[in-house]
C-alpha cells in the first residue's frame, strides 16, 4: 500500500448522516477509484492505474464505533 503521509497537506472528509458513512479522501483529483472492501464494512479507494491510496469509506460507522461513545 503506498501513500505517502509525511507528504500528505491535504485531505477531506465527510460524513453522510442518513446513510452512516464516513468517508476520508486523499485526493480530490480522482473520479474512478478501483474499490476493495478491506474488512467488515472498510472499503479502500485506489488509483486505477498506480494501485495508490486515495480514499477510505467506513460504512455503517456509527455501529462501529458505537463502542467508544462510553470512553472518557
Amino acid at each position: 500500500m503506498k501513500c505517502h503521509l509525511d507528504t500528505l497537506t491535504n485531505f477531506w472528509t465527510n460524513y453522510d448522516e442518513d446513510a452512516d458513512i464516513f468517508y476520508v479522501r486523499l485526493r480530490s483529483d480522482l473520479q474512478d477509484a478501483r474499490i476493495q472492501e478491506a474488512d467488515h464494512g472498510v472499503l479502500v479507494d485506489r488509483d486505477p492505474t498506480t494501485s495508490d491510496l486515495v480514499g477510505v469509506e467506513i460504512l455503517d460507522f456509527l455501529d462501529h464505533f458505537a463502542i467508544l461513545a462510553d470512553l472518557s
